[in-house]
């Protein structure tokens, strides 16, 4: 987990061994303390339906509060499993860290639509 700046977890390598207490981690954090908004780096990462309820669950912590979570690393497959779930219509989703830290700068200025 890096942490950007004050109000910008940036969470990646969700596929080594610890993945899911990874998640679970900065679910806690984000409950406990929703001012942050979060990009998940999902690059090299294995989908599976606990990373998925839990991104939901993430994305529902920071909304309430008024944060986004932006998913970027999103390969083919990855795409794929987001399509047929539904899920690409409810995350943003970003090619990589760099646009998803630009579209998170954009959308605190308000230059983008909120979904």
């Amino acid at each position: 987990m890096e942490m950007k700046s004050e109000h910008v977890i940036i969470l990646g390598s969700l596929d080594r061994t610890d993945r899911n207490e990874q998640i679970d981690k900065l679910l806690a954090m984000t409950q406990e303390n929703a001012d942050w908004d979060i990009i998940v780096d999902l690059s090299d990462i294995t989908i599976n339906s606990r990373i998925i309820s839990k991104l939901l669950e993430l994305r529902e912590t920071a909304k309430s509060a008024g944060r986004e979570v932006i998913l970027c690393g999103i390969d083919t497959q990855v795409k794929s499993v987001f399509t047929v779930t539904g899920i690409d219509g409810v995350f943003r989703l970003e090619k990589d860290r760099t646009s998803a830290l630009t579209t998170l700068e954009e959308l605190r200025q308000g230059l983008h639509a909120t979904t």
